[in-house]
């Protein structure tokens, strides 16, 4: 009610005293999940980006990405910006997991999406893109604390399948991408 059929300026005005008001009550709780998410991430960050760049046979091109802290479950991302979410509403060890999946789309977006579109149009691309995600629970489940599978969403099940069945057969990315 607050903000609907509001300006953005008004919008604004009545929403960020409740926003300023429930951070300073979990303030504490903020610091201490991105204090926990930071050393959690940093444990295996050489890891993984050693081992995407050996699965894809290209070096992880990006030097500073920026995480934002969201209170809502849904991870949003900003390839132009660079910038991704993690939730607070996760465990802070869980972030690893979700840092992997979005570092996972900048490199897929960064390396092949463009000619990939070319060929098969957006919406496959897209599709291709998070269905990909299935390789974390392949070749980094080890990376990660919580048991999380990489479920993806039901419209790419056909194609996660197909990825997990000929990545199994040729751990080729090259091939697979084909």
């Amino acid at each position: 009610k607050s903000i609907r059929n509001k300006s953005r300026e008004e919008a604004y005005r009545n929403f960020f005293p409740i926003l300023e008001k429930n951070y300073q009550k979990y303030e504490k709780y903020l610091k201490l999940f991105i204090r926990q998410s930071e050393e959690a991430w940093n444990e295996n960050e050489s890891k993984f980006l050693e081992r995407i760049e050996r699965i894809t046979h290209k070096k992880f091109h990006f030097k500073k990405i920026t995480v934002y802290l969201t209170t809502i479950f849904v991870c949003l991302y900003n390839f132009k910006e660079r910038w991704f979410m993690i939730s607070f509403l996760n465990q802070p060890l869980l972030s690893v997991q979700v840092c992997a999946h979005e570092l996972l789309h900048f490199h897929f977006l960064h390396y092949y999406f463009d000619e990939i579109k070319k060929q098969v149009g957006e919406e496959k691309a897209e599709d291709l893109k998070e269905a990909l995600t299935v390789l974390l629970d392949l070749e980094f489940r080890d990376m990660f604390f919580v048991s999380f599978r990489d479920g993806g969403f039901e419209k790419q099940k056909e194609l996660r399948e197909f990825i997990v069945k000929n990545w199994k057969k040729h751990r080729d990315f090259d091939k697979l991408l084909k």
